[in-house]
């Protein structure tokens, strides 16, 4: 990335120069100098340089896929599998799939660290630590997204709002050939970069750029010589104490990412801690119980269930679907065995019984009920059959 390689050149030449005058100095001397010091430092800057390019892409990133998800919301998305992201061991963080806005990666991050101190004669002062800007968004009063910038509104060049979400097309006309709606627009997307050690935004797709705090950390100062001896002689000078290390920059986006039965829990690292809840789409799956209690047994359907003839009998059942699926379910009976339905609708037809009454005879094929759930776009066929008790 040629602008962040910039934020080190001048430093790196002033590094350089300093290792020729030490050169030329041993050739005059006839002596030999410690170059390792030198080369430690430009190691340092080069790893520096990359974990910049890693910050400032993940940054971005982060920003897209809270984006995404955000609109996602407004859309009613819901998601369909999340999936932990791993480098070298580690879980660095989650791919969320949507079922129509696709998937979007986001990562943990890590904060920052204070510069290590300087070694030999007095300590080096401490790196300190470069400012990283805090990306997120915010509900407002009008039921939209927007973005934020350190706990501020991120507001553009008229002073409005910068929206996160889209904005849905407006209807058309009624009447014969009446007017298009207009088209919806997309939410903006803002956009991170380093330059001249500083951080830089955008939200108008890089063509102007704000400048925002610094990015790097700072270089640790180096250590005092030590002092002269007292005695005839002068003592010889303590060793200039190394730098210390650099501060590095916070990365933290996402505080945590919970994820639930029914919900993921995304609660971002603003000053409001804000939280984003994310619908869960779970596969349509109906189970069978003796009672509706607290203590409730399973039914296992994979056997006959016992029963007297003339008898009757509840079956309970509860129903696990995505939060926004309309369940139907109904239940057909046999000559042996005729069922009904029971549900509320305080619990959206997920939970209810089944009752069935069986006849004067008991057969093993014929004796059974068979019950049909429904979401929408998937059908089950459960078959509970009967056998009589000895």
């Amino acid at each position: 990335m040629k602008t962040i390689s910039g934020i080190f050149r001048k430093k790196a030449l002033h590094i350089l120069s300093s290792l020729a005058v030490m050169a030329g100095l041993a050739a005059l001397t006839g002596g030999c100098y410690d170059d390792s010091y030198i080369l430690d430092q430009l190691n340092q800057h080069e790893l520096r340089i990359q974990a910049l390019e890693k910050l400032c892409s993940e940054m971005n990133t982060n920003i897209s896929s809270l984006q995404t998800i955000v609109t996602a919301i407004s859309n009613n998305d819901f998601v369909t599998s999340i999936t932990p992201v791993v480098e070298n061991g580690a879980e660095v963080g989650y791919t969320i799939t949507f079922s129509k806005s696709g998937p979007v990666t986001i990562y943990h991050g890590k904060n920052g660290k204070d510069g290590a101190d300087g070694k030999d004669g007095k300590d080096g002062k401490d790196g300190t630590d470069g400012s990283t800007p805090v990306i997120s968004v915010k509900q407002d009063a009008d039921g939209h997204w927007y973005w934020t910038l350190d706990g501020e509104w991120l507001l553009d060049d008229n002073g409005d709002k910068v929206r996160a979400s889209a904005i849905d097309g407006a209807d058309g006309e009624n009447g014969a050939n009446g007017a298009n709606g207009a088209n919806g627009k997309d939410g903006i997307t803002p956009m991170l970069k380093i330059q001249n050690d500083y951080w830089y935004i955008s939200y108008d797709n890089g063509t102007s750029w704000k400048r925002l705090g610094k990015a790097t950390g700072a270089d640790g100062k180096d250590g005092i010589d030590g002092k002269d001896g007292k005695d005839g002689k002068d003592g010889t000078d303590g060793k200039d104490g190394k730098d210390g290390t650099d501060g590095t920059d916070g990365t933290s986006f996402f505080k945590s990412v919970e994820v639930k039965d029914t919900t993921i829990e995304l609660t971002l690292n603003d000053s409001n801690s804000t939280k984003i809840i994310l619908n869960r789409v779970l596969p349509l799956s109906i189970s069978f119980y003796d009672s509706d209690l607290d203590d409730k047994n399973l039914i296992d359907i994979s056997k006959p269930v016992l029963v007297n003839t003339n008898s009757s009998l509840s079956i309970y059942f509860e129903v696990t679907a995505d939060a926004a699926a309309v369940i139907s379910i109904d239940a057909v009976g046999s000559s042996e065995a005729t069922a009904k339905v029971i549900t509320q609708a305080v619990d959206k037809n997920r939970k209810g019984r089944i009752d069935v009454q069986i006849g004067s005879t008991v057969n093993d094929y014929y004796c059974k009920v068979s019950v049909f759930v429904g979401d929408g776009t998937t059908l089950l066929v459960k078959t509970i059959e009967f056998k009589e008790n000895d």
